[in-house]
């Protein structure tokens, strides 16, 4: 839909012959429905509501189409309480809402961390009788695996099941994200020998993300097993699953290895993304294998390559480590040609490194440059500054 003033749609509304020789009237639902569909998917949420207001002015009252459309359209903006305002709305209209608009609002909710709001609004869904669908189940997982609640995504899993659902694999998935993010990957792993016997298969998603999981246990030989299993499954590694698998390689002091394992996928043409850089220019600073990581930044730099200010900061932070201060100057400037803006990480990791290599005149005259620069300094950033007063005093 190209991008017209609402004032077009309420010319059409105007102008559009009603008469049912023409037998396509803007007065008809299915037309005026489109519209607002059009209006949502565009994020023109609040066109798409005065267009409501226009359409009721002509005697034409929404339908369960317009309602559940609206309400996705708001909880996609994080509008919540209008959402929810607009399904009153239409329970008090005598039009019953269906499944896909309470589980808009619950996945609004959620990623909003309303968590009180959504098990409310799941039970009232369940007492005005609407059975909640597959959908619903997957944003409730989902939402409550990674907002930390995972005995609450287990027992929402248990109730799908026990009402006659098949778990997809996206919703295995979500309970064994939930597992790892709590550092629970024997839970996890259990979740994928169900998930097998139940005869769902396994994918890359899965397997990269127990991958994770044991990595950050540190347990590589699990790591090792599952990426053998993933072969033996026929599934092509992907981003994601090569990017933790170097990770993985450089926390376990296996840095040649995640190096050759990089350069290969380059080299067979396979897609990195700017996250898989980032592992390997942060691998590389914590060998103090400095030059190599600025290398890597200049090359992609020169390739035209757009990077953000995480991957900015792990380069400053590992050249202010190892006290390469003319390379941070020189990657400070480059953000601000660029127009990166550095945050308070940046500036806290230069300040420490001024600090710890005693000149803390210069970490202080970077204080002013902060706010300068229209960013606030942290407690950790005076913390910082004290402590290097403090040390310059007494002559550590």
């Amino acid at each position: 839909m190209t991008n017209r003033p609402l004032k077009s749609f309420r010319n059409i509304g105007e102008a559009w012959p009603d008469s049912e020789e023409s037998g396509c009237s803007f007065n008809n639902l299915v037309v005026y429905n489109t519209c607002v569909d059009g209006l949502c998917k565009e994020g023109r949420v609040d066109e798409a509501l005065e267009l409501l207001g226009v359409r009721r002015s002509k005697g034409i009252l929404p339908d369960n189409v317009t309602y559940s459309t609206l309400i996705y359209g708001l909880c996609c903006q994080g509008k919540c309480d209008e959402a929810r305002a607009l399904l009153e709305e239409q329970v008090i209209n005598g039009i019953m809402p269906n499944a896909y608009s309470y589980t808009s609002l619950i996945q609004g909710l959620s990623v909003c961390g309303r968590w009180i709001e959504v098990k409310d609004m799941f039970e009232e869904m369940v007492y005005r009788g609407i059975k909640p669908s597959l959908n619903t189940f997957t944003v409730l997982i989902d939402g409550l695996g990674k907002e930390g609640k995972i005995k609450e995504a287990q027992c929402i899993f248990d109730v799908m099941v026990s009402k006659g659902f098949e778990p997809t694999t996206c919703i295995y998935n979500s309970l064994i994200n939930g597992y790892c993010l709590l550092g629970q990957t024997e839970e996890a792993s259990n979740v994928l020998v169900a998930m097998i016997e139940k005869g769902c298969s396994p994918d890359v998603v899965t397997l990269s993300t127990l991958m994770n999981g044991y990595i950050m246990e540190k347990n590589f030989g699990q790591v090792r097993l599952l990426f053998f299993e993933m072969l033996n499954r026929g599934l092509k590694p992907d981003c994601v699953m090569y990017t933790v698998l170097i990770r993985g390689l450089f926390l376990s002091g296996n840095a040649r290895t995640a190096l050759q394992l990089f350069y290969k996928i380059i080299g067979y043409g396979d897609t990195v993304n700017e996250k898989t850089y980032a592992v390997v220019m942060e691998g590389l600073c914590r060998c103090r294998r400095i030059n190599e990581a600025i290398r890597l930044y200049r090359n992609l730099e020169m390739a035209g390559l757009e990077l953000n200010v995480y991957v900015y900061n792990i380069l400053i932070n590992g050249a202010c480590e190892t006290e390469m201060f003319d390379a941070v100057m020189e990657l400070l400037h480059s953000m601000l040609c660029k127009g990166v803006q550095p945050d308070v990480v940046t500036m806290n990791a230069i300040i420490k490194g001024l600090c710890n290599s005693g000149s803390v005149s210069k970490a202080y005259e970077l204080l002013d440059n902060m706010r300068r620069l229209g960013i606030s300094p942290s407690d950790h950033t005076y913390a910082t500054i004290m402590d290097g007063f403090l040390r310059d005093y007494r002559g550590d």
